[in-house]
């Protein structure tokens, strides 16, 4: 049994490398190779700076796409199966930067959906258009974008809570979520939960319509140690 497995990152900062190739690995979906034919390999080189929390997923035609959150920037990337640069998404964010992506997954239809947490405002249309959303404090957030083959558009984008963990698209190319909240769950602006108890935190699930509109938000577990961190 044979296994291909690109490497993405060059080699800078060994300890930032290292750790970025981990958290790729983890992110891959291995495929076995028995009983087919290999007939290209490459080498990819990481469009980002050394960033520890970069989430990978394939399409049906085996291109790639990245995606990161590097201190003052939201970065997509779009790379063919020889790792060719098709399209790149740079979002910067404003204010007090930081956060990270946690969270990406593809559908059939080219909905890439990008979800983690930021501190500040962040424009989400890499257009002409805006759709900026300023976080109060650390936010977490959903972010739903569409390949258009040779360029990426922004479908919608909104705050989710204080933290998204993982996300999978369902049958109807809407969401599903979980993620942490402090107090209360807010989605935008609109205040929907509160925490039951005397942790300092809470775990919510929720799920969210293909335009973007949450359809609905439940509290699953007060995290207190413990904490859910990814959806089967």
């Amino acid at each position: 049994m044979i296994f291909a497995i690109p490497q993405l990152f060059p080699s800078k900062q060994s300890n930032n490398r290292d750790a970025s190739r981990n958290r790729l690995r983890k992110s891959l979906r291995i495929e076995s190779l028995e009983d087919r034919r290999l007939l290209a390999a490459a080498t990819w080189e990481s469009p980002f700076e050394g960033s520890q929390y970069t989430e990978v997923a394939s399409d049906n035609a085996g291109n790639a796409i990245m995606a990161t959150l590097d201190l003052d920037q939201l970065q997509i990337v779009k790379l063919s199966s020889v790792g060719q640069e098709i399209w790149s998404v740079d979002l910067d964010i404003e204010g007090t930067p930081s956060g990270r992506v946690s969270a990406m997954d593809i559908d059939e239809f080219g909905q890439i959906v990008v979800a983690g947490r930021f501190e500040g405002t962040l424009d989400f249309d890499p257009s002409s258009g805006e759709r900026s959303l300023t976080t109060s404090g650390t936010d977490g957030f959903i972010a739903s974008f569409q390949d258009n083959g040779s360029s990426a558009s922004l479908n919608w984008a909104h705050l989710v809570g204080d933290a998204v963990h993982e996300i999978a698209i369902d049958d109807t190319s809407g969401v599903l979520a979980i993620g942490a909240f402090e107090s209360s769950f807010d989605y935008d602006s609109t205040q929907l939960l509160t925490s039951q108890s005397g942790h300092t935190t809470a775990s919510f699930v929720s799920r969210v319509a293909n335009d973007g509109s949450l359809i609905w938000a439940r509290q699953i577990e007060e995290s207190g140690i413990f904490s859910p961190q990814s959806i089967d």
